[in-house]
């Protein structure tokens, strides 16, 4: 076995869960048993219709119409011809995975790894097997006190740990070394002494790492001990709950495993009184929505709940809480009211934001004149975390249990907010801004950007710490224009650095894409920019523009001024990178980022046009406070009646993105439209593009330009230089 096997299974994993976002090319919707393509094609046969891949199973496609079964791994690497090093990269990419450092891994520690693997599955089948011996009798029994049927139990996987002279002897006995069971874990302190029952723990993607012993006697300090390899960063039980949009969040271990037998989906456990940052972290690699938090109504509990919901609203994600009775766990109340009271609990789970802002009025002394207050002033900051339909729902709360009308109350709300804002103001210490500073910030403000297209530039410029969006349909242009955007300003400014930030294709294929663009060699019309690749992985020297091309390539490139970025960065990740080359570069010219739709946002919001809102809202705010030009691409909608109807409400139809721009430039590929619509099939290299102004807070609007569009060469130029 590859070294790089053990990784792929779990990239492969992440990436079946997150399919039509991985790979959007095949526009994957989710059926019964796995994802249905509805777009896109393979080996040359269309994917509609045709191209399942199925769950819990090898990742592959299997062609319904051909009987053909293309590996993932295949159709990555044959796609984009990419080495087998390349491809596990990608693969990563695709699945937001994080490689470890390859060069640390060896086939020594992988097998070792494996090795480990396979003496816990022997040593777990063992456990299980005591749990039914006489030595297992006050193990099972305690279990049955539990209201645990011997089915339900076996399908938990519980065992009993004998002791660990017992444990040693069977496997030597199954030839593993004891040094590899000195080292598994298996002989932790306390294991088969004070603790008895075992309880496997399982990754996400199921594979056992270790194990959970308890103790079954009450007074035990500590009711848990753990092997190594059973860390906290994973939610226990999440193997079980992969797929499951909504996780019910419970303490116990036990409480989720039963709860899951007993036909409760998607239920996890914390193993503590409170989620965890790294736990949620990790939950969302699975595409989880929403949690429900069943977490003990102790006052630990209750404290872990009021943690566990402020990680979630942080993430922008939506929770709820269910109402246990007082004293009482999952496993609890299911043993002496059924399963069916649990069911309802969670049915009538009420939101997070609810629920803190009655635990906020619980720990105010509500009674008082200066209780009222606190609390008041500590649900309204709480107030401003939510989003506005939660919000509704506390005022609703406060009001009725406060019994404050509602005119009173927004006034309250009103003066609350008006200070706070003063004190804001007084922080930042905000000051006069008079004709001084005017005269000093126009001073200090550099010319915007040209483009290096004299039509565009006599009117428009980029402008300085703000946005400017390039928008067009799929496949009519704008990547191309953002790279020709990116190739004149570097040769136009030379002191000046520019980084493309390319979440659509690798830093392969655009840094290929940007050398056709500088040789501007046409090799072969239908597929130039692949027959330069051929070109360059043989090594010729053949033609002289390409040498060229190469030149300054690497001129740009080697100088630091031209830079090329395919990591898939989340919004967060994505500004604080701008923030950090800001600081380390004083000379940065522009950012361009392709294309905005494809960054990601941590957190759940209800619609991917409020995602879209808040990434731009970020963007701005980053252009603005390192008065920096970030130029974003955008892709819009299908243009019925063609390039007069491509307006802001076609933009605004992309997510609202328009709203932070300082400048909009849409553009439209006649050709590439009468293609799509298959009324003919262009064969001419050089095409008209045109581009309209649509938005401009500084200037002009409306004002339309043709360009013309060398595709063999993707190239972009005035008219009158053909």
């Amino acid at each position: 076995m590859k070294e790089t096997d053990y990784l792929l299974s779990e990239i492969y994993s992440l990436i079946q869960e997150r399919s039509d976002i991985a790979l959007p090319e095949f526009g994957f919707k989710r059926v019964s048993n796995g994802w249905e393509a509805t777009q896109g094609e393979v080996n040359g046969c269309k994917a509609k219709g045709h191209i399942y891949h199925y769950d819990n199973s090898p990742f592959c496609f299997k062609n319904h119409k051909t009987g053909e079964v293309i590996t993932l791994w295949n159709y990555i690497q044959g796609s984009n011809g990419l080495t087998n090093q390349e491809t596990l990269i990608e693969l990563a990419r695709l699945a937001n995975y994080t490689l470890p450092n390859l060069k640390g891994y060896s086939e020594e520690k992988a097998k070792e790894e494996r090795e480990r693997a396979t003496l816990l599955e022997t040593a777990l089948n063992y456990f299980k097997k005591q749990l039914w011996t006489d030595q297992g009798k006050e193990t099972v029994d305690c279990l049955k006190k539990r209201g645990y049927t011997e089915t339900e139990i076996k399908a938990m996987e519980l065992g009993f740990y004998p002791s660990q002279k017992e444990v040693e002897a069977y496997l030597v006995k199954k030839n593993y070394s004891v040094n590899s069971i000195n080292t598994s874990g298996l002989k932790t302190r306390g294991f088969g002494e004070t603790h008895k029952l075992a309880i496997p723990y399982r990754d996400p993607i199921g594979r056992l790492k270790g194990f959970i012993i308890r103790a079954i006697k009450g007074e035990i300090e500590y009711k848990y001990l753990y092997s190594s390899g059973t860390k906290k960063d994973s939610l226990f039980n999440l193997n079980e709950a992969r797929g499951e949009k909504t996780l019910i969040v419970t303490e116990g271990y036990l409480d989720a495993l039963i709860a899951t037998q007993r036909g409760i989906k998607g239920v996890v456990a914390v193993g503590g009184s409170s989620l965890t940052e790294t736990q949620l972290e990790n939950a969302l690699k699975y595409r989880v929505k929403d949690f429900i938090l069943a977490l003990d109504n102790d006052s630990p509990g209750r404290d872990g709940t009021e943690r566990s919901i402020e990680l979630i609203h942080k993430r922008g994600l939506k929770c709820y809480v269910t109402a246990l009775p007082e004293g009482y766990d999952p496993d609890d109340l299911m043993r002496e009211k059924g399963v069916d009271v649990f069911k309802k609990v969670i049915k009538e789970a009420k939101s997070g934001a609810r629920w803190t802002a009655e635990r906020i009025l619980e720990k105010n002394d509500i009674g008082t004149e200066s209780g009222e207050g606190k609390a008041l002033d500590q649900v309204l900051s709480f107030m401003e975390t939510l989003d506005p339909y939660d919000q509704e729902k506390v005022r609703a709360e406060i009001r009725t249990r406060l019994d404050i009308p509602g005119t009173v109350f927004d006034d309250i709300e009103r003066e609350f907010k008006e200070q706070r804002a003063k004190e804001r103001s007084e922080k930042k210490g905000i000051e006069l801004y008079g004709l001084k500073e005017l005269e000093r910030d126009i001073t200090q403000t550099p010319e915007g950007l040209k483009t290096g297209y004299e039509s565009i530039d006599s009117l428009i410029r980029i402008p300085q710490g703000a946005i400017t969006i390039v928008a067009g349909r799929p496949s009519h242009g704008k990547t191309t224009l953002l790279m020709n955007f990116l190739i004149n300003m570097v040769k136009m400014y030379q002191d000046k650095r520019f980084f493309f930030f390319s979440y659509e294709e690798s830093r392969r294929q655009v840094g290929l894409k940007l050398l056709n663009i500088l040789s501007g060699k046409v090799i072969s019309s239908e597929q130039n920019v692949r027959q330069l690749q051929g070109y360059i992985k043989a090594q010729s020297k053949t033609h002289k523009e390409i040498e060229e091309g190469k030149e300054k390539f690497t001129e740009f490139t080697e100088s630091g001024r031209l830079w090329i970025i395919d990591q898939n960065f989340y919004i967060d990740d994505l500004v604080n990178t701008i923030a950090y080359l800001s600081k380390i570069h004083d000379n940065i010219g522009a950012i361009f980022i392709d294309y905005i739709q494809k960054v990601k946002i941590e957190g759940r919001f209800n619609t991917r046009q409020i995602e879209i809102q808040k990434i731009s809202e970020r963007l701005l705010e980053t252009a603005k406070s390192l008065s920096l030009p970030i130029i974003l691409g955008a892709q819009v909608g299908r243009v019925v009646e063609g390039f007069s109807k491509l307006s802001l409400d076609t933009m605004r139809e992309a997510g609202d993105i328009e709203q932070d721009a300082n400048l909009v430039i849409g553009l439209y590929n006649e050709a590439m439209d009468r293609t799509e619509d298959k009324k003919e099939l262009s064969e001419q290299d050089t095409v008209d593009l045109n581009l309209v102004v649509l938005k401009n807070r500084n200037g002009i609007v409306n004002k339309e330009f043709v360009l013309k569009f060398n595709r063999p060469i993707l190239t972009i130029k005035e008219p009158s230089r053909d």
